[in-house]
């Protein structure tokens, strides 16, 4: 899958085929992945995708000089979009 930088159509389309290729092809039951919580537009893009978050991981990451949290979103096959 190749995907373009700041080209959310590419990401959207790459993530489709994963999805696909994860629930249909694989028969895997959920999804997981993680981002850094103040990544707004990455939290949005997967929550309009259909990924629910499920948790929190306080101060895990550090990045820019500070400890950042980090979000646990997944989803259920049956569940998504």
């Amino acid at each position: 899958m190749i995907c373009y930088k700041n080209d959310p159509h590419s990401y959207a389309k790459s993530l489709k085929c994963f999805k696909e290729l994860a629930f249909d092809i694989t028969h895997l039951h959920t999804l997981r992945l993680e981002v850094i919580a103040d990544n707004e537009r990455a939290v949005n893009f997967y929550k309009n995708f259909g990924f629910c978050e499920e948790g929190r991981l306080k101060e895990f990451v550090f990045k820019d000089g500070k400890w950042c949290d980090v979000i646990v979103m997944g989803m259920i096959k049956g569940e998504q979009k």
